[in-house]
């Protein structure tokens, strides 16, 4: 079997993983309507910060003073935070299909999701 076979094989099985990685359910995929925020660092690790959430309802601020692990859900259109941590965490949003991620290694980090 020749090299470049070999690497062709090879770059399909890795392209197929990647499709089967992508197409895999989403834990936080979220129903119509709601916004799911994830806040992961190694456990305990403090963050604090502030969340607009845009609804029919009205406009909310949300004040956010937790420990990793977090997890929340909201009802609404819109969500936009800002967090600040002074060890590594990671941010994830999701709302539909739509999907907002980011990490900081401390500092602060903004996550949007929704128009």
């Amino acid at each position: 079997m020749s090299r470049l076979f070999r690497q062709s094989g090879m770059r399909r099985s890795l392209v197929l993983s990647a499709l089967m990685a992508c197409s895999a359910p989403n834990p936080l995929a979220a129903e119509e309507g709601e916004i799911h925020l994830r806040i992961d660092g190694a456990a305990g690790t403090p963050f604090v910060g502030t969340c607009e959430l845009k609804s029919e309802a009205g406009n909310k601020t949300l004040i956010i003073d937790q420990r990793a692990p977090f997890r929340a859900t909201y009802q609404g259109a819109s969500l936009h935070c800002r967090i600040t941590a002074y060890a590594n965490i990671e941010i994830e949003a999701v709302k539909g299909g739509s999907r907002s991620f980011s990490s900081v290694s401390g500092g602060t980090v903004d996550v949007n999701i929704g128009p």
